[in-house]
């Protein structure tokens, strides 16, 4: 398994390699480094994955919509673009 864990508020890529599924590594991560769930941020780019995968564990989450296909996802914290990120996780 692979994962960046970047000092900006804890920001988690992690590798579609991994054979678990993703709230298990949401898990694993918030067990291993005994973080909590509010010192992590989980961006992904499919609500009905990794979002809801994080979400069912109380971790803040991004979502990254390039394509513009979730313009109805009901969260101010929807970005199209990185350069969007900065506001989003003030």
């Amino acid at each position: 398994m692979e994962f960046i864990v970047c000092s900006m508020r804890y920001i988690l890529l992690i590798s579609i390699l991994d054979t678990r599924t993703e709230k298990d590594v949401f898990s694993d991560i918030l067990l291993r480094y005994t973080y909590q769930p509010d010192e992590v941020l989980v961006i992904g780019d499919d609500p009905d994955s990794e979002i809801k995968a994080a979400q069912t564990l109380d971790i803040p989450v991004i979502l990254y919509d390039a394509l513009e296909r979730y313009p109805e996802w009901n969260s101010s914290k929807r970005i199209t673009n990185y350069g969007e990120l900065p506001l989003a996780i003030s």
